[in-house]
């Protein structure tokens, strides 16, 4: 599921112009999306250095990058092929990490412009929209830095911004399917629409629409957010936006008939488990635990997973971040063997994600302070990332070589993407 629920109160489609990239053939080194250590951090923000090349890697036979879009890019430490791996979105673009340290990560990756997976430990795939309305992925190694297109979508992404902090497609690396949204005309009532699609290497078919009511919320938990995920396995689509008149719905892909169950009270957003098609339904007072195969029942002991939650690696725990009664933010995480929630220190802590087994990141929040722009909240990100190790209760400050850090000050939000290893 998209973390973007603090930032999104609607999908922002936009049109960014920028010069098409170079393209390689297949399977072969690129030096020009190699890194090193002390280069990292120069590859900040959403558009390529001046003076750096651009590194989007395809093969010669397939079209360069759509020129309505800014060019996806991947830049990588050679030779490094990290244990452990997080990759987690943030300020700048998305950061694939060696969290073998958590409290000292490397950054081995910087991803910008586009949506990754990581495929295994020594590989990721990232999506490259093309002029011809087709979108590669492409599948890039670690340590070699060898690129090639691994699969092509009749999906046209090429007006999306990707990669920024609204809805992105749905896919999953090495998947056959990919779901996306695009704007669509106005409803009966003159409100905006989203249009949801499916699509495959053989065509793209419209799966649903809903409309997008004319509202906002101001602090936290704001509005829920909209709502875009493809089930691990592929099979389920769960699509919405839990506001005003509209609902989630979940969508069985292989017959596209909507098979949505009942919802709880208040219900929010919803997340699948890592692995399978177990969907967790997160409402006001609780959550839900749903399968096809054997309906919906109550995840016993546990409050409102309200934003954000983050499974760990085996699935065993969920982290969450919850607002509380009196308007403070604190971070959770709850188990699955002892059906319980604990906080994992009373002070104001957001953006909770796990980054290896047994090692949660938060962000630390400090007094808001009323300066150009309004307190809606009583404290805000500070700008620092903290860990906790779960088995010692202990915090510690996370330094980011090269200052390379997924957060800023003044309210910038993290989120986790992918993993390694599972289970």
């Amino acid at each position: 599921m998209d973390r973007t629920s603090r930032l999104a109160s609607g999908i922002v489609i936009l049109v960014l112009t920028a010069a098409c990239g170079s393209v390689q053939g297949p399977g072969t080194a690129n030096p020009t999306n190699q890194l090193t250590p002390s280069s990292v951090s120069r590859a900040s923000g959403s558009s390529v250095p001046p003076g750096e090349p651009v590194a989007s890697s395809v093969r010669s036979a397939s079209p360069a990058p759509a020129s309505g879009t800014q060019i996806p890019t991947a830049r990588c430490v050679a030779g490094a092929i990290p244990t452990a791996e997080a990759m987690v979105s943030g300020f700048g673009g998305t950061l694939l990490y060696d969290v073998s340290d958590p409290t000292h990560p490397q950054t081995i990756c910087r991803i910008v412009n586009t949506s990754a997976h990581i495929l295994t430990g020594t590989s990721f795939e990232y999506l490259v929209p093309r002029p011809d309305g087709t979108t590669s992925v492409v599948l890039h190694s670690l340590g070699s830095n060898n690129e090639s297109v691994a699969a092509t979508f009749h999906a046209d992404l090429s007006s999306l911004y990707l990669g920024g902090p609204y809805a992105q497609p749905s896919w999953q690396a090495g998947g056959a399917v990919l779901a996306y949204a695009t704007g669509g005309g106005p409803d009966a009532n003159g409100e905006g629409t989203n249009d949801i699609w499916v699509a495959t290497s053989a065509g793209v078919k419209k799966l649903y629409s809903y409309s997008i009511p004319g509202v906002d919320a101001f602090g936290r938990p704001g509005l829920p957010p909209q709502t875009l995920a493809l089930s691990p396995d592929s099979s389920f689509l769960v699509v919405g936006w839990a506001i005003g008149a509209n609902r989630l719905h979940v969508f069985r892909l292989a017959d596209r008939a909507d098979v949505t169950p009942a919802m709880p009270v208040g219900v929010r957003s919803a997340i699948w488990s890592r692995s399978g098609h177990t969907l967790y339904i997160v409402g006001s007072t609780g959550v839900e635990r749903w399968t096809p195969e054997s309906g919906a029942a109550t995840v016993p002991g546990t409050g409102p997973w309200t934003l954000d939650p983050d499974f760990s690696p085996d699935s065993s725990s969920v982290a969450f971040t919850d607002v509380t009664s009196t308007r403070d933010i604190r971070a959770y995480v709850y188990d699955f063997s002892t059906k319980s929630s604990r906080l994992l220190v009373n002070q104001p802590r957001s953006s909770a994600l796990f980054v290896k087994s047994g090692w949660i990141w938060y962000e630390e929040e400090a007094p808001c302070v009323q300066t150009y722009d309004p307190c809606f909240d009583l404290s805000r990100p500070d700008g620092k990332v903290l860990a906790i190790q779960l088995s010692t209760g202990q915090e510690a400050a996370v330094t980011f070589a090269g200052g390379d850090s997924p957060v800023a000050p003044n309210e910038t939000f993290m989120g986790l993407l992918d993993l390694w290893p599972l289970g």
